[in-house]
């Protein structure tokens, strides 16, 4: 590991320490060795801090916190890398690969700012039992400017797995950070604003297919602590994410898109905006096409499986 490595991935942890080993191997079983792993300890009272030290590679603090929120905006201010990875406590990589796809598609081409890939669930046990938007293996979503129309039909942060993406680092504390909306909103769920800042900034991001991470949904972890304010936090961004679409068709607002750097490269022109609504629901006809299918051939496949 460098002293400034391509990737920070960041955990933060509190009495997590049932499944943290295997958190932090899942990590290390990348064919990519260029990262840094940095874990926020939130004063664990379990074993937690004996599994973090047993790793020597591992950047870590253990003190008390107020929220996992807080513990974040430790370790990304703590972040050396190139690009920003954040890896839950309990969550695993699936993709071995995943690390090195990302950073060649980021050196690769300046235009990108973030790279994300498919997301798998799991239970306690760590049986995979579903797949995340398992359509876009087989149809592409859109990429770079083109994501737009998806993102404004849909309000698309949905349409990037939660914390499986790789961001440039520069434009992750940009759009985490400094977020320009009422701080209660960007407390509840910070990636939301995150992702919500990448998208009206104008930054661009890739899809891999690639099935890269896959979450564990446990008791007591922070969706179900936190149920009713996500909910609310939701509802939130759904109507901010529609008044700024509201705003770009009937032209209060350019949308202007910008590269890793922050530069602006271009806008939409007056002819991509009258065009913008028919983008918009030839994204959503081609997913709600593909759901149908798709469920369609399952049902024909568990039928013939069941002898029906």
């Amino acid at each position: 590991m460098s002293s400034k490595p391509k990737i920070s991935v960041v955990t933060v942890n509190k009495n997590g320490a049932r499944f943290l080993r295997e958190t932090i191997e899942s990590v290390m079983m990348q064919n990519f060795s260029d990262y840094e792993h940095i874990i926020i300890d939130g004063a664990s009272t379990d074993n937690s801090l004996e599994i973090i030290k047993s790793y020597p590679h591992i950047r870590w603090i253990s003190e008390s916190d107020q929220s996992s929120t807080e513990a974040f905006h430790k370790g990304f201010t703590l972040a050396r890398g190139d690009y920003i990875m954040v890896m839950c406590v309990s969550d695993i990589y699936l993709s071995r690969t995943w690390f090195r796809r990302c950073v060649e598609v980021l050196d690769a081409d300046l235009e990108v700012s973030l790279v994300w890939g498919l997301a798998g669930s799991m239970n306690d046990d760590g049986d995979i039992n579903d797949v995340w938007q398992p359509w876009w293996l087989d149809m592409q979503p859109p990429q770079k400017k083109s994501f737009l129309p998806l993102w404004l039909a849909s309000n698309a942060y949905a349409y990037l797995p939660e914390l499986n993406y790789c961001v440039r680092r520069e434009v992750f504390l940009e759009c985490y950070f400094n977020s320009g909306l009422n701080s209660t909103w960007n407390t509840h769920d910070p990636f939301l604003t995150m992702l919500f800042n990448f998208h009206t900034k104008g930054y661009l991001p890739y899809f891999l297919p690639i099935l890269a991470h896959c979450g564990r949904v446990h008791k007591g972890q922070l969706g179900e602590v936190n149920k009713d304010s996500n909910i609310q936090t939701t509802i939130f961004f759904r109507k901010l994410s529609a008044q700024y679409c509201i705003d770009i068709l009937f032209g209060r607002k350019l949308h202007f898109f910008r590269n890793g750097k922050s530069q602006i490269i271009a806008h939409i022109s007056i002819t991509e905006r009258l065009k913008l609504p028919i983008d918009m629901v030839k994204n959503i006809i081609s997913i709600i096409i593909n759901r149908i299918f798709r469920l369609r051939i399952v049902t024909i496949l568990m039928r013939r499986i069941r002898g029906k």
